[in-house]
């Protein structure tokens, strides 16, 4: 119960009065109700339902429930195949004159010999657009971030969906606040566990284009698995969730989703050996050749997701429906 969000809260407060005790001061107690409301996985939003428990699954393979949801929910088609070719031109042009290589120099042989017991091992990669700074010599786009975002700045189709989501009578969402655009190639979908920055925004939304793919919620302070061979078998922990993220469909993270637990896609296992026909056979051809070399499971290993060789997705982050007391710069907003 006590998170890092109270621990700043004492950090900032403590010893007010000599005595260190936190402050009764009405900005103090509205951080600490807005703390409180970040571990509230409803927040004014739509009731979990069916759409969460058939696409959400614990290591076991049973549905997660509505009482277990941590903050997920899901949305199958969420834009139509038509505006996902116009979302994908968009993003290859950013990526073109914007993109910049994610995965840090030092670190790339290292994820590609994590790879070495698998045949044909696809090339580490990660290329971002994103209006928030986080390191040089990587710019930041026109939209700009936080505070200072600009939904003019951004490409038609990409506002047009950022305005569907902000009026859907489902969310109970505040302003915009980021806006990232993300390309992975040669199945390679990797992405550690991890928390968004604070400052992104409360609301957290996953657009997945041109691919189905896993995204799996862990939680912290749990025994993590660190063989990366493990983990793409058995997945970080335990009590991980998995929660299938549709081509075309759109996941959110609130509550403790967002806050407290950590979000990431395992490495993959090598896509399973295709049977041939005997038509096939006879003609000599291997219906696997060209198949993207890694696939997901989904709460279970047995249970294949398969992947398509290129995914791109964009995140949508908004921040809480109600006014902030106190500076945005306070939740990290300023250091990303």
């Amino acid at each position: 119960f006590f998170s890092v969000q109270y621990f700043v809260m004492w950090r900032v407060f403590a010893g007010v009065g000599g005595c260190g005790v936190l402050c009764a001061s009405p900005m103090c107690w509205s951080y600490w109700q807005f703390c409180a409301a970040r571990q509230d996985p409803m927040q004014g939003h739509r009731p979990f339902g069916a759409s969460e428990e058939a696409m959400m699954r614990d290591m076991s393979g049973t549905p997660v429930t509505a009482d277990r949801n941590p903050g997920v929910r899901i949305m199958s088609n969420f834009c139509s195949a038509d505006e996902e070719k116009l979302l994908i031109q968009e993003i290859q042009h950013m990526m073109m004159t914007q993109g910049v290589n994610q995965i840090d120099e030092r670190l790339a042989p290292i994820y590609q010999g994590q790879m070495a017991h698998i045949p044909n091992a696809p090339q580490v990669n990660m290329r971002r657009v994103t209006g928030r700074f986080e390191r040089q010599p990587m710019g930041t786009a026109q939209w700009k971030y936080g505070d200072q975002f600009a939904p003019e700045g951004l490409p038609p189709m990409v506002r047009k969906i950022a305005e569907r989501i902000q009026e859907s009578k489902d969310f109970k969402l505040g302003p915009l606040r980021d806006v990232t655009m993300n390309y992975r190639h040669s199945s390679f979908f990797r992405l550690d566990p991890h928390v968004d920055p604070l400052g992104d925004g409360e609301n957290v939304f996953i657009l997945g284009l041109n691919s189905n793919a896993v995204l799996t919620l862990s939680p912290r302070g749990t025994y993590r698995r660190q063989d990366e061979v493990q983990i793409a078998k058995k997945s970080w922990t335990d009590a991980d969730i998995d929660s299938l993220l549709p081509q075309r469909g759109l996941l959110m993270l609130c509550g403790p989703a967002r806050n407290t637990w950590m979000h990431g896609m395992r490495q993959g296992v090598p896509v399973p050996p295709m049977k041939i026909s005997w038509r096939d056979w006879l003609a000599g051809r291997d219906p696997s050749v060209g198949q993207p070399p890694l696939c997901d499971w989904w709460g279970r290993p047995d249970s294949i997701v398969h992947r398509n060789s290129v995914r791109y997705s964009v995140i949508f982050a908004f921040g809480h429906s109600e006014p902030q007391r106190f500076p945005s710069s306070w939740l990290g907003g300023n250091q990303y």
